[in-house]
């Protein structure tokens, strides 16, 4: 298939920087070698998990694909591949398999949202069934951002360190989120959204210092200022806490940002019907309507996370 350039996509994020969110193309392969290699052995362990190839190898893979059962993305900064994200067909064509890792100074930006959100799209726009991935289970930030995408997690019997992820994906109605809802209701959600998002930054910041002075014995009045502080920097110093209810729904919001951004938000994922104004107002970063979420907590129903 031709490269498929109706498909890339500039985003500014939360923290002011400029990413070209688009498909790979034959030519990245220097690009993207630099990023492989760049990458801490810890990253490439949580994204490779026991492949112990060559760096080459991998790009080759990465690079040669046919935008129809293997596709990928690139996160791109000023000629930088900062993240990527690919899928490979399954046997049988109705599932895929996904894989995504981002460079570790664009951690936390927003990127792998983005990311992820361009090959869920692909990928059901393609027609699979389900969109689903191996992850390690010591990679609880993983974990917890598959989740506020609409992933459920389930245990691997024969491999007790994994855990497999899957995403229903339903077929050519994910985009009609924003024909159900009104400008002035996306206005008030858009409020909504971001007046939840400042009280949890808000909210977390003071945690985050606490944890510092905690973990560093650090005195009170070397905290962080009150200043606008990324969101990033804040999700880094959060990562070392256990703050994981609110940071979930922090990540949450952000993941929701993006829908608004591509035109998604507002549609279920699972069924690709309206999540509904009312719904959208008591929970603004809704991923499902009533019935799939119920659907989902069932299906996907542990006993703590620590089963994910």
């Amino acid at each position: 298939m031709d490269y498929p350039a109706h498909l890339e996509r500039e985003h500014r994020l939360a923290d002011g920087r400029q990413v070209l969110v688009r498909p790979v193309r034959p030519q990245d392969g220097r690009a993207e070698t630099a990023f492989l290699t760049h990458l801490s052995p810890l990253a490439r362990r949580l994204r490779f998990q026991r492949w112990r190839g060559q760096v080459e190898d991998l790009v080759r893979f990465h690079t040669r694909i046919d935008y129809d059962s293997h596709m990928g993305f690139v996160a791109e900064s000023q000629g930088r591949i900062v993240g990527e994200a690919q899928y490979v067909a399954n046997p049988g064509g109705r599932s895929c398999e996904l894989g995504i890792v981002v460079a570790e100074d664009w951690r936390h930006s927003g990127v792998a949202q983005l990311l992820m959100q361009a090959l869920i799209d692909a990928a059901r726009d393609r027609g699979f069934d389900r969109l689903q991935g191996l992850v390690l289970r010591e990679n609880a930030g993983m974990l917890d951002f598959v989740r506020s995408l609409g992933f459920g997690a389930e245990s691997v019997p024969e491999d007790r360190e994994t855990v497999r992820i899957v995403k229903a994906l339903s077929p050519n109605t994910h985009r009609r989120s924003e024909m159900a809802l009104t400008p002035r209701q996306i206005e008030e959600l858009k409020g909504l959204m971001t007046r939840r998002r400042n009280a949890l930054v808000a909210e977390l910041r003071r945690d985050a210092s606490k944890a510092r002075e905690e973990s560093f014995g650090e005195l009170a009045g070397s905290a962080p200022d009150s200043g606008d502080e990324s969101v990033a920097a804040l999700l880094a110093d959060l990562d070392q806490s256990e703050l994981s209810r609110d940071l979930e729904e922090l990540r949450g919001l952000e993941a929701a940002r993006a829908r608004l951004a591509d035109g998604s938000y507002g549609a279920c994922a699972d069924c690709g019907g309206d999540i509904g104004f009312e719904r959208l107002k008591a929970e603004p970063g809704a991923m499902r309507c009533v019935a799939c979420q119920t659907r989902h907590e069932k299906t996907f129903a542990s006993p703590g996370r620590a089963t994910l």
